[in-house]
């Protein structure tokens, strides 16, 4: 996975945000006035989703526009741009508290909120922030990994 890092600067009294995939990204939209304004998300690289995410979308840069530097989601290139890498949606299916690109990334089933049948919701054994409490693929309710944040 590589940080999606949210870069910003003003122009006039607006803010112009880009994002930059790269250390020399960032130092490129730095002499150009920006400045780092934290991590956004994470992209699959390209090379780590070929042949094919599943269910993953293409992340484009827009460079028709280099004032603006827009990002594209979409299976379908735009002109004038860049694949950077790949995607999920921000879509939880399930309903148990992890977005359904995680649960890819975890192994996870995406239609089932208690993918192990251990009666823990997934969302609740490995919470999307934080430390995990027990694994979501291991079918007992007992392997607790975690317990008040301290290792059992």
């Amino acid at each position: 996975m590589v940080p999606l890092r949210r870069m910003e600067k003003s122009v006039g009294i607006n803010r112009n945000d880009t994002y930059a995939v790269s250390d020399s990204e960032i130092q490129s939209f730095h002499d150009d006035g920006y400045n780092y304004a934290g991590i956004e998300g994470y992209i699959i690289p390209i090379a780590q989703c070929i042949p094919a995410c599943v269910g993953a979308t293409r992340l484009y840069r827009d460079q028709s526009d280099s004032m603006n530097h827009k990002l594209v989601v979409s299976n379908i290139a735009p002109p004038n741009s860049v694949l950077l890498g790949h995607v999920y949606p921000n879509i939880d299916t399930d309903g148990d508290g992890l977005i359904d690109g995680q649960e890819r990334i975890l192994g996870t089933n995406v239609n089932n909120v208690d993918s192990d049948g251990d009666g823990i919701n997934d969302g609740v054994e490995y919470p999307p922030a934080g430390v995990p409490v027990s694994d979501p693929l291991i079918p007992n309710a007992g392997d607790v990994i975690f317990v008040n944040g301290f290792e059992s």
